[in-house]
């Protein structure tokens, strides 16, 4: 007992240290963190962009074999245990989880990027159609298939070993029980913790900040009144402190729960009113296409590196949003694995992959098309 609770108090204080040294470098000179960050991430990019684009369809694959082969029935949990949550209220907190308020903006600005700045947009001479072509294509990859695969097999791994072997929801209790006669595997799994625990403090602090500007641009673009002041920052960052943590504390049905069901209501309401007063016929043929875009192109896309182009968009877009993906599974895998208990490996994977997979694939028709 001594011993595990040393170690409890070991993690907790590594985790603190390692998240601090990024937090008061972000304080002390965040130009400077943020040129070091950014060269280390494209020196990345610069010799593993072939690996980072290929390797959310592998995992895409192995989710489906999990899903349809022999392992699909196996439930998270006792064979008698039931959901915590509906299933409306699960897909919900999981698009909550997933996704946040990332597609108001995104939504219509990151196909228009790719229009505009992509080796297959306008700026490369390609016609302005399949330009916008293209912008789909990538925008239903990035936020697509991929994303949602990275997602759920990190929940699957780490469900499994805590429902099925007694484990913690840590990112690094798999690989010491995974490799529990290997000598290194207990000081490799508690480096996975400490760094799983950095990376989603520093994940959702990004997350966080990105919400506030993306809100007061929003304030600012529909009234005119401008609270991009430091207060205005400040007040915008307590109030969602206290939704998130009033949402944490609560029991995960009325806390999540009802937050990712308000989410979701609130999201498709805004979905069909834009869909009604627009061109929907317009809206209906790029939904038909990108269907294909999500579902077939998926995969060219995931093995086109552009080895001959400029890679500053390269690197920028696809590679860095799929490295955003990765960063959050210390998170969204523990998320998944701990809201998922009573449902099959099928359940999970249909309903985390192609659920919201679709839904964005309305998402980005609606607002991405009256966009271009």
């Amino acid at each position: 007992m001594k011993a595990l609770i040393q170690r409890k108090n070991f993690l907790f204080w590594a985790s603190i240290i390692f998240t601090g040294f990024f937090s008061l470098w972000a304080v002390i000179s965040p130009k400077g963190m943020t040129a070091t960050l950014w060269n280390l991430l494209g020196q990345y990019n610069l010799h593993f962009s072939w690996f980072t684009m290929p390797m959310p369809i592998i995992l895409l694959l192995i989710s489906l074999y999990l899903a349809f082969g022999k392992y699909g029935k196996i439930k998270l949990g006792k064979p008698d245990d039931k959901p915590e949550m509906s299933t409306f209220a699960w897909i919900g907190t999981l698009f909550t989880a997933g996704i946040g308020i990332g597609i108001v903006n995104f939504g219509v600005a990151e196909p228009l990027v790719h229009y505009l700045q992509s080796p297959v947009g306008i700026s490369a001479g390609i016609s302005p159609a399949q330009a916008a072509e293209n912008g789909m294509k990538y925008s239903m990859f990035i936020w697509g298939l991929p994303a949602w695969a990275i997602y759920t097999m990190a929940g699957l791994v780490i469900g499994y070993f805590a429902y099925y072997k007694g484990k913690k929801f840590l990112p690094g209790e798999p690989i010491a029980a995974g490799f529990s006669d290997k000598p290194w595997a207990p000081s490799i799994a508690v480096f996975a913790n400490i760094v799983a625990a950095g990376a989603a403090a520093l994940t959702l602090a990004a997350h966080i900040a990105i919400g506030i500007f993306q809100i007061q641009n929003a304030v600012k673009s529909v009234s005119g009144v401008d609270i991009a002041s430091t207060t205005g920052s400040i007040v915008l960052l307590i109030i969602m402190f206290f939704i998130y943590t009033f949402a944490a504390i609560l029991p995960i049905q009325k806390g999540m729960g009802t937050l990712g069901k308000l989410n979701t209501i609130v999201a498709v309401i805004l979905m069909i009113y834009v869909f009604m007063i627009t061109n929907s016929t317009m809206i209906m043929r790029l939904v038909t296409e990108n269907i294909r875009h999500a579902f077939l192109d998926v995969f060219p896309v995931a093995f086109t590196t552009f080895p001959f182009s400029d890679q500053s968009w390269f690197g920028s877009w696809p590679n860095t949003i799929m490295i955003w993906w990765f960063s959050w599974t210390p998170f969204l895998g523990i998320f998944i694995a701990r809201i998922s208990k009573g449902r099959t490996i099928r359940q999970i994977v249909l309903m985390s992959i192609l659920v919201p997979t679709f839904f964005l694939i309305f998402w980005f028709s609606v607002f991405a098309g009256n966009g271009f």
